[in-house]
């Protein structure tokens, strides 16, 4: 797939051996993207002069150039990092600080076995606010009896929501199933009944999110384009015997809860940038509603947001 990264683009592509690589989009002759979208293919060529790369990175042609000019041509790789649960990181500098591992998030992910789900399905959307308004909106319960009467409501109430553990990568909270309620597959044999009983919503700073239960995980990949437009890609990997049905249901599903959270995100984001809003702000709801916005909030403070 291709995607742009702080104004970088970048091809991410299995190798025939295997192995993630994220490639520099950028032809070495001049500067065409080799690749567009997503998909499969054995070999990138340029659509402007034809130069070819292998899925390596290597240049294999070029034509009407001298051999021996272009001997050392390829398209450079990023530093790629993958973590324990499968989520693949990139970073567009050569020396990248190490990828964090977050002892008390990883406590907390790895009964759910997220790297060995089933990847499914995956849709790209821009939405008109801003990334911030995007990702306090995920991570907060209070609006999901409201915005989501009909389709989370009667699965995960807010009344039911509990905050989780953070730190100063991630925040984290529970959204708890009413009684009678469970996840459709039995997941991973390590989970507790408590685990199985709710969804595990979470942020690694500052904009990775993702909805982690027995039978799912939904996660996000959250890019600001500009103070009003944000890149949402998100996909859904499902527990390994989960039936096809209930994974079409839950694509659908997810598409029902983005579209109505887009659409109260887009309405908003006018007042949100309105001079005299900050005047008007009032309080937040209690911790287990709304304490994942205040760690989101001191992130951005120690960051300089």
């Amino acid at each position: 797939m291709t995607i742009t990264i702080l104004d970088e683009p970048v091809l991410l592509v299995r190798g025939d051996d295997g192995e993630l690589r994220a490639l520099s989009n950028i032809c070495r002759h001049r500067g065409t993207p080799v690749a567009d979208g997503e998909g499969t293919a054995s070999t990138f060529t340029c659509p402007y002069h034809a130069w070819s790369y292998a899925v390596n990175g290597e240049l294999r042609v070029a034509p009407f150039t001298d051999p021996a000019t272009v001997a050392d041509c390829r398209l450079p790789a990023w530093p790629l990092a993958v973590d324990e649960h499968g989520f693949v990181a990139v970073a567009v500098t050569d020396d990248p600080a190490p990828l964090p591992s977050i002892s008390v998030f990883n406590t907390e992910l790895a009964p759910f076995n997220t790297a060995e789900m089933r990847f499914c399905h995956a849709e790209t959307e821009i939405w008109a606010c801003n990334w911030k308004a995007m990702v306090e909106n995920f991570m907060e319960g209070s609006h999901l009896s409201v915005v989501h009467r009909d389709s989370l409501h009667p699965l995960t109430p807010s009344r039911l929501a509990s905050k989780g553990p953070s730190g100063p990568e991630f925040t984290s909270y529970y959204s708890t199933f009413p009684a009678g309620v469970r996840s459709t597959t039995p997941g991973e044999p390590a989970l507790t009944d408590e685990q199985r009983g709710r969804s595990f919503l979470w942020q690694r700073f500052p904009t990775q999110v993702a909805c982690q239960n027995a039978t799912f995980c939904a996660s996000f990949l959250v890019l600001p384009l500009s103070i009003d437009r944000t890149l949402i890609r998100w996909s859904v990997s499902a527990f390994r015997d989960c039936p096809d049905e209930i994974i079409d249901a839950t694509i659908d599903l997810w598409r029902e809860i983005n579209g109505e959270d887009q659409a109260v995100l887009e309405r908003i984001h006018h007042n949100l940038v309105a001079p005299s809003a900050q005047d008007y702000a009032g309080p937040l709801a209690d911790d287990d509603r709304e304490g994942t916005i205040v760690d989101f909030h001191r992130y951005l403070s120690a960051v300089g947001h």
